[in-house]
């Protein structure tokens, strides 16, 4: 039964998609959510998980209330290029020097996020 579970999970988050999203005035970014063993809720959390929305716009990410105080990372080619902590306004200014496709990765009680975007 747990095996099903996590197939039809799996397969919702796939026909949901990872979206890439290019620099455009506010536009949210739909993070893949990643449950990792050792989170604080566990392997079954007992109730539903808010994803988070992001925005890009003019080298700010802007979070919704709920990441306030969330550590954000970004990375390139499987390394960490950039880390932050989200402010009290919601947004992390990232350096104007990215370029390219960029893993942004949210991590939130225990759950990250994780999603791309192109500065």
């Amino acid at each position: 039964m747990k095996r099903e579970l996590r197939t039809i999970f799996a397969a919702a988050l796939f026909l949901c998609g990872v979206g890439i999203v290019n620099a455009q005035t506010n536009v949210p970014l739909e993070p893949e959510i990643v449950i990792y063993q050792g989170s604080d809720q566990g392997a079954k959390p007992r109730s539903p998980i808010e994803i988070p929305t992001v925005y890009y716009e003019d080298d700010v990410l802007t979070f919704d209330s709920s990441c306030i105080g969330c550590t954000v990372e970004l990375v390139q080619n499987d390394v960490v290029v950039f880390t932050d902590v989200v402010d009290q306004n919601g947004e992390v200014e990232i350096p104007d020097t990215l370029v390219g496709l960029v893993e942004l990765r949210l991590y939130r009680d225990g759950i990250m996020f994780v999603g791309e975007f192109e500065p």
